[in-house]
């Protein structure tokens, strides 16, 4: 509502502004036209210039047609204050309106403003126009005057008496008006001003002889060509703006002049005179804009191509390189800052001196027949050795040919760039590549030494441990063989204590069995080639645990296998790798009558992780680190050697993923891994 409320509120506001605009140009169209008639009366209905049709044409290039009204209403109301019947009157407002609204609208359709006076040719387009319209409006005007008998002189004379004096006030009055209206400070030093007087003097002097009717006679002098000399003057020396305004003064005077018998062109025949004013002032108006806005445009033209080589200098002056124009008489026509430096000398010294001048004759006898290429049209660039600072340095010379629409080759562009730390450091970047690629065949060779050695190294330990793992099996098969033949065979004659020695005797052995096995096991598989395929780890965790229950009938433990976990990975070590964890799982929840095991996965990219869940004794969580580490037990009193948990690490190694582990004393132990999250 308050926006609703807003938006009444604003149009009410610019209906009421509208309005007192339409007020306030009907008033100053009344004024200008009591004061034409006052000055310039051809009739009570016709004026040799009638400024109020300059106003409503600048007054509707400048707020829109939306002040139209207010030309409607300005002009029937002052014609009604002459005494014309209100028809006449409504006839004559719509005549002099539409005069303004078809120029104005013609106008924008052009794309021509109050800015436009500044080009010839936008000029020359809006006297076509205003004629155009000034015409067209006339041709309502005049047939109104004689429906109600109002003039006594011919249709076709009241037509071009009307049709001239409009169109001369759209030509001074509406470019005075808007040119004052939006360039009124007056820029120039004291001799703007000075000039200004004069011209001002020598406009009020001209027209005083012409038109004031003092004691020379201008009548039978052809005095008419001081306003030519005035109008160019202004045009020449100022600008549009006060070009308008001198002719201006020319046409009000000369319209009150001649209408009063005074001036060049005053005769007998007073209709033929205000004719021949009005034909001159268009004219004269016509010709002086132009060649005002003519003269202002190529000012501009060359103020602008000033600053642009005083930015195209200032450019590339600060530029490194060597830039410079070669005409096509090999004579420079402009070199920068740099190339000036280059040869220690001045613009002047520079400019309009052939190349071969310049150059030294090394220099000019290597550029010449590039730049000779230049000039038949294509582009040359090259690198060569040049004097340059007291040394010989490396430079890149461009040579880019001007051309010309027609294919002609107006000019050479030449820019010459100092390379020589670039080509210092290709030679230093050729030189790292030289030691780099050395270094990296060193590097093979010691490399493939290296690998010679360790593959050599390798082997010997894995004959090593086979070794002793054979030379260790076989006493301990004989050690574990005998003990247990004598417990069988002389058992009842050994007492308790002979009988306890035995056993500890044959369980030591078997311990040391099941170590040998799994220090061959690690060995295995660090060193063993991986084959990997699909695996079904939910089956293999089953058979695991199978086992591990056949081997332990007696123990209650739930098994929780999440279904379908598949993974692709080698299937014994993988399988070692689980077995480990499940024998641990299995260890550390045998002091718990009841159990719970549960193997599962989370998914999540780029791996998913599995996992395996105890509710055993778990462990501290300040001993993490010790957990993968071999021969490291975190519990004393539960069997094994250390080496599972390291052996579960190497697999997850070799499959490219990582694991780890979470717990707490009491409350069971999960271990997390993944495969292949590091590929």
């Amino acid at each position: 509502m308050a926006l609703i409320s807003a938006a009444r509120r604003a149009r009410r506001w610019l209906e009421l502004k509208s309005l007192i605009e339409c007020a306030a140009l009907a008033a100053a169209y009344i004024a200008l036209a009591r004061l034409s008639l006052s000055v310039d009366e051809v009739s009570p209905y016709l004026s040799a210039l009638w400024p109020a049709s300059g106003l409503a044409l600048a007054v509707s290039l400048e707020f829109g047609r939306r002040v139209l009204p207010g030309v409607f209403l300005g002009s029937a109301l002052y014609l009604w204050t002459l005494g014309l019947p209100w028809e006449g009157c409504l006839l004559f407002g719509a005549a002099n309106s539409f005069e303004a609204g078809v120029a104005s609208w013609a106008l924008d359709r052009i794309g021509i403003d109050g800015h436009s006076f500044y080009d010839p040719r936008d000029f020359s387009i809006f006297g076509v126009v205003t004629g155009s319209a000034a015409a067209m409006g006339s041709l309502l005007a005049v047939w109104t005057l004689h429906r109600f008998a109002l003039i006594r002189v011919g249709s076709f004379d009241a037509w071009a008496t009307r049709s001239l004096g409009h169109w001369a006030a759209m030509l001074i009055v509406a470019p005075a008006i808007l040119l004052w209206r939006h360039h009124s400070r007056l820029t120039g030093g004291w001799k703007y001003v000075a000039e200004g007087a004069a011209l001002a003097a020598a406009t009020t002097a001209a027209v005083a002889v012409l038109f004031g009717g003092g004691a020379v006679s201008a009548r039978h002098l052809s005095f008419d060509f001081a306003l030519m000399l005035v109008a160019v003057w202004a045009a020449a020396r100022f600008g549009v703006r006060e070009t308008s305004t001198v002719l201006l003064v020319i046409a009000f005077a000369g319209s009150w002049g001649t209408l009063r018998g005074f001036g060049p062109f005053a005769g007998a025949q007073r209709d033929v005179a205000v004719d021949v004013l009005q034909a001159f002032v268009s004219t004269l108006a016509l010709a002086s804009m132009t060649l005002s806005s003519a003269i202002w445009r190529a000012k501009d033209d060359r103020e602008q191509a000033r600053q642009a080589r005083a930015k195209l200098a200032l450019i590339t002056d600060a530029a490194p390189a060597l830039i410079a124009y070669i005409d096509p008489q090999w004579r420079y026509a402009f070199v920068n800052g740099a190339y000036r430096r280059w040869r220690h000398s001045d613009p002047a010294s520079l400019l309009g001196r052939r190349v071969d001048e310049i150059l030294t004759p090394e220099v000019y006898e290597t550029c010449r027949p590039r730049l000779a290429e230049a000039f038949a049209g294509r582009p040359v660039e090259f690198e060569a050795r040049f004097p340059y600072s007291g040394e010989l340095r490396w430079v890149a010379v461009s040579y880019r040919p001007d051309l010309l629409p027609n294919g002609t080759v107006a000019g050479v562009v030449a820019l010459v760039t100092d390379i020589s730390r670039q080509k210092a450091a290709e030679e230093t970047l050729r030189e790292t590549e030289r030691r780099v690629v050395a270094l990296n065949r060193e590097l093979s060779r010691r490399v493939e030494r290296r690998t010679a050695r360790l593959r050599q190294v390798n082997a010997e330990l894995e004959s090593f441990c086979y070794a002793v793992a054979h030379d260790l099996r076989s006493p301990l098969r004989k050690m574990s063989g005998f003990s247990q033949a004598v417990l069988q065979d002389y058992g009842d004659c050994l007492g308790a204590g002979g009988v306890d020695q035995l056993k500890r005797i044959f369980d030591a052995s078997r311990r040391m069995a099941r170590l040998i096995d799994d220090m061959l096991t690690l060995t295995a598989v660090t060193r063993r080639d991986m084959a990997e395929e699909l695996v079904d780890l939910s089956a293999m965790t089953r058979r695991v645990v199978e086992r591990l229950q056949a081997a332990d009938p007696e123990r209650r433990v739930e098994l929780v296998v999440e279904p379908e976990v598949r993974a692709r990975a080698d299937p014994e070590l993988l399988e070692t790798a689980l077995r480990h964890l499940l024998d641990n799982a299995w260890k550390f929840t045998s002091k718990r009558p009841e159990a719970r095991i549960e193997f599962g996965v989370i998914p999540q990219e780029p791996s998913p992780i599995y996992f395996v869940r105890d509710d055993g004794v778990g462990f501290d969580e300040s001993q993490r680190r010790k957990l993968f580490a071999s021969y490291e037990r975190l519990h004393a009193d539960f069997p094994g050697h250390g080496l599972g948990l390291a052996t579960v690490s190497r697999v997850i190694q070799r499959h490219g993923g990582r694991i780890w582990a979470e717990g707490e004393p009491g409350r069971g132990a999960t271990f997390y891994f993944t495969l292949h999250d590091r590929e």
